[in-house]
């Protein structure tokens, strides 16, 4: 522009210089209030469907074009609904992506993020500081890796799922409560079932996670990754084997060798009990040889054992009659005659 200095030229120009839109990114950043530059925590790369940004007291709504700089403190609210998303870039280099009906802010403190309600997806890549995300109840680490963290109010209930790498979840308010969750593992803090510590990670399931997914606009790669970290650890086998597991993969017991003297006397100590339990349900108990025990029961005799038997008392009847008539004999050669 020409500065012309004639009849107050000069005041006009500068002051529509002033006004004139700018096409730099500090025109994109929150209005200066009191002269005091913000401190800017974060960019909104983009955005889907309504969408308000207000300032860390809540009394003034803020630019919510893309690439709009967010102060330290601002709230960023996300309506209900599928359609509705926000992808926030955080000054350390955290991706953030906000579902619909979500309400989470930016702090400069330890805290990176402060999730009021609704459901984050956030992404620390490698080289960049940790995810921290605080709830009302729950306080969410994430280190080199990916996970989906949601709170909600009616139920006073926080929940991370890890989707790469780990994360941590706690109490706020009891420090010896950390929770490890590891990749394809959920995790949550529930005060209505007052609960002080988090509950045990376990499996999601892929058909779950694909439906909380819907939500954010990630791109096919990294809903890809996320959804194999979580059939890969519905594969994984458990750490503790069940009972009937166990029996299956114990090895089978060796039998001893036949020159082990210890292992013949036993086998003879058995043979001798079943041989008299045999004796006692054939015989009543009544000894029995070893040859009559090897043999069996009884058979019946052959016939011609039969035909011998007959022959031998036939016998020894005639000898019995002979017998008889010689004594009879020698009776009556004693008698003498009568005079």
């Amino acid at each position: 522009m020409f500065l012309l200095r004639n009849n107050g030229v000069l005041v006009l120009s500068l002051i529509a210089t002033w006004l004139a839109p700018a096409n730099t990114a500090w025109a994109k950043s929150p209005t200066v209030q009191n002269g005091v530059t913000p401190v800017l925590c974060g960019t909104l790369e983009t955005s889907n469907g309504d969408l308000q940004i207000l300032d860390s007291i809540r009394t003034q709504l803020m630019e919510s074009l893309p690439g709009s700089g967010l102060q330290c403190g601002a709230w960023i609210s996300v309506a209900p609904g599928e359609g509705n998303w926000a992808v926030i870039r955080h000054r350390d280099g955290i991706t953030l992506h906000v579902a619909g009906g979500s309400f989470v802010a930016l702090t400069p403190g330890e805290e990176q993020v402060v999730l009021y309600r609704g459901e984050v997806f956030g992404r620390a890549d490698g080289g960049t500081p940790e995810l921290r995300v605080v709830t009302a109840n729950a306080r969410v680490r994430v280190g080199n890796g990916m996970a989906l963290i949601g709170y909600s109010q009616a139920a006073e209930d926080t929940q991370v799922i890890s989707l790469e790498g780990s994360a941590r979840i706690e109490n706020r308010f009891v420090t010896p409560s950390q929770i490890l969750v590891r990749e394809g593992e959920a995790s949550s803090l529930n005060f209505k079932l007052l609960r002080t510590v988090p509950s045990t990670p376990r499996a999601i399931a892929s058909l779950d996670l694909r439906s909380k997914l819907k939500a954010f606009p990630i791109d096919d790669r990294i809903h890809s990754m996320a959804v194999k970290a979580a059939f890969q650890r519905n594969e994984r086998k458990f750490a503790s084997t069940f009972e009937e597991e166990a029996k299956r993969k114990a090895p089978a017991p060796q039998r001893a060798p036949a020159s082990d003297p210890v292992a013949a006397a036993r086998a003879e100590a058995h043979r001798q009990k079943l041989r008299a339990h045999w004796v006692g349900k054939i015989v009543g108990g009544s000894p029995m040889t070893e040859q009559e025990f090897s043999r069996g029961p009884a058979r019946k005799p052959a016939a011609a054992a039969v035909e011998d038997t007959e022959a031998r008392y036939v016998a020894r009847k005639k000898a019995d009659e002979m017998k008889e008539k010689k004594r009879l004999i020698e009776e009556i050669s004693k008698l003498k005659p009568e005079p």
